[in-house]
């Protein structure tokens, strides 16, 4: 309502001017009326800078947030992934000797149910995606920083499709199965493979399981395959921790930098 009444009271002064020649009025009214449209121009675009800034800081955070997701999960994958290569030096060994020496016999059920599980771990993209399903990755003012998130999303997209492949494992459970009960199978579902929450298996039962296993030939083949595909998967989780670690270093100096300038 204020600003509408200055603009009459302008409009009615340079009106005055006008009729009686005034021109030195005009030029002053037209220059007050030219720094007002200036000036207000000026804060609106103020406003809608600082109202973008806002706006990538919470993306930014968000980010930071999603890569600190997937940072975890590479870090337990890698713990998982070591745990399928046991699996598979356990497996090949009994292969050769049965009666070889365990040291929990809960361990050799354990490795011919888990050896051929998956071992690739879940990307945590949904802020970049909303970035680029909404036209807005230019939010991000860091040309490195957008080059840096696209690398490493796409080079998950191209590892995703082989380190996901779930053909070596059904092809080795068609080959293994019948050689655990229902029961020690649904056992090692419960504990999601964690064989040491399972309930202890005998030596004999163990070494029953090993001697059947080691007539599968068929199935043994298929170790090096599965021994494969997770060092495969280990390298691309351990060029996944390093590209998060440099993108989360460079978000940080981003975020301080923002946090300094809105102080």
């Amino acid at each position: 309502m204020a600003q509408a009444e200055r603009h009459v009271r302008t409009t009615a002064r340079l009106s005055g001017a006008l009729k009686r020649q005034d021109w030195a009025a005009v030029a002053i009214e037209l220059l007050v009326v030219i720094i007002g449209v200036l000036v207000a121009l000026e804060l609106n675009q103020w406003a809608e800078r600082r109202e973008t800034r806002v706006l990538e800081h919470s993306y930014l955070i968000r980010l930071k947030e999603d890569l600190q997701m997937e940072r975890d999960q590479a870090d337990r994958f890698t713990a998982v992934v070591n745990r399928r290569l046991e699996a598979v030096a356990l497996l090949d060994r009994l292969a050769s000797d049965p009666t070889a020496l365990v040291g929990d016999p809960r361990d050799v059920p354990c490795a011919l149910a888990t050896v051929s599980w998956g071992s690739f771990p879940p990307v945590h993209n949904i802020s970049y995606l909303e970035l680029q399903n909404t036209g807005r990755m230019s939010l991000i003012r860091s040309v490195a920083l957008r080059r840096m998130l696209a690398e490493h999303y796409e080079t998950l997209a191209d590892f995703a499709l082989p380190g996901l492949d779930r053909t070596g494992q059904n092809r080795f459970e068609s080959r293994t199965a019948g050689l655990l009960s229902t029961s020690e199978g649904i056992a090692i579902e419960r504990v999601d493979g964690d064989c040491q929450n399972m309930a202890p298996v005998t030596p004999a039962r163990a070494e029953a399981i090993a001697r059947a296993w080691a007539k599968r030939r068929a199935a043994i083949d298929e170790l090096p395959g599965l021994a494969e595909h997770h060092e495969f998967n280990l390298r691309v989780i351990e060029g996944m921790q390093k590209r998060i670690d440099a993108l989360i270093a460079l978000i940080n100096r981003q975020l301080d930098g923002d946090d300094r300038i809105m102080r």
